[in-house]
């Protein structure tokens, strides 16, 4: 499995900082009647600024771990009642008591707080994070690491789902048999990236129509054409209707023309998902597909059946 590289977040600040100041040392040059400082003294310069940057950053995170260290490792949530770990992560270094005083809930001498994880509240505020998505409760959580597959096939699909969810960038279309996974994947990807919508053909068919005469309810057409990244679940099955397929062309062709990210998810044959669809429709999803992926492995939801009651 490869994943696509993320840009390194020192190197764009690096050379945001460094267009920056080469504009405004120019600026200043010419004002003053002076040669602008050479591109090497600029990189000399914010390099030694950086770090004096990341030194500080350090000692505060030092200073902060010594007087974590001799404090009570753990206590019980207040919400829970279970154990909860001191957090590093979570608890910080002021100069501003005010500011926060009021979100403290561990201890503190006035400089700095101590934090303590509780995995359920983190776990409570991810769900709430998922259901904002619109993401069903059965997925909430869930990850690309639970699927498997037995054909070498699905498992390079599963690769290229990896990879789309490092980077989702064109449009992801995951075909085959009911219970493979498709929602399952379309979900984790959504849930990874953190912001965008997910819906159903048919809810979202419903809602636009919904809206033809009460304007007052949720623009979902707006929201679906600009959402970061839309997941559109059980494309492709028979709406009824004269408007379903112009519905779908215009959410489909509106991201196509902005280059917005898209996963499509239908169980339903070729020839009935060209029917349904149409050529305008099918014909933008082959020009921007990032993949076109077919689970044809045998439904796996009977085996899934006692972890879906673990819910319960």
């Amino acid at each position: 499995m490869t994943d696509t590289p993320k840009p390194n977040t020192t190197d764009l600040l690096m050379n945001a900082a460094l267009a920056v100041r080469a504009e405004q040392d120019r600026r200043t040059a010419d004002a003053a009647g002076k040669a602008p400082q050479s591109a090497a003294e600029i990189v000399a310069e914010t390099e030694s600024r950086m770090a004096q940057v990341q030194a500080s950053h350090a000692e505060k995170r030092q200073r902060l771990r010594e007087w974590l260290a001799p404090l009570p490792q753990t206590d019980v949530c207040p919400v829970h009642g279970c154990e909860r770990e001191i957090s590093l992560e979570l608890s910080y270094e002021t100069q501003c008591n005010v500011a926060r005083k009021d979100r403290h809930e561990g201890l503190s001498n006035g400089t700095f707080f101590a934090e303590y994880a509780c995995p359920k509240c983190e776990r409570e505020a991810t769900y709430f994070q998922w259901q904002r998505l619109g993401i069903p409760e059965k997925y909430w959580g869930e990850t690309l690491d639970v699927l498997s597959y037995d054909t070498e096939k699905c498992r390079e699909h599963l690769k290229l789902c990896r990879a789309y969810e490092a980077n989702p960038r064109g449009f992801l279309l995951l075909l085959g048999n009911p219970g493979t996974g498709k929602t399952h994947a379309a979900c984790a990807i959504l849930g990874k990236h953190g912001a965008g919508w997910f819906t159903s053909q048919s809810d979202l068919i419903v809602a636009m129509r919904e809206r033809y005469n009460n304007p007052a309810l949720l623009n979902v057409r707006a929201k679906a054409i600009t959402a970061p990244l839309l997941v559109i679940d059980e494309i492709g099955v028979a709406s009824g209707g004269n408007d379903a397929a112009t519905i779908l062309f215009d959410v489909i062709n509106a991201r196509y023309a902005s280059k917005r990210p898209l996963i499509l998810t239908s169980n339903v044959p070729r020839e009935e998902l060209l029917r349904n669809l149409g050529h305008r429709v099918l014909d933008r999803i082959g020009e921007a597909a990032f993949a076109v992926l077919k689970f044809d492995e045998p439904s796996k939801r009977a085996q899934a059946n006692e972890r879906y009651l673990e819910g319960f």
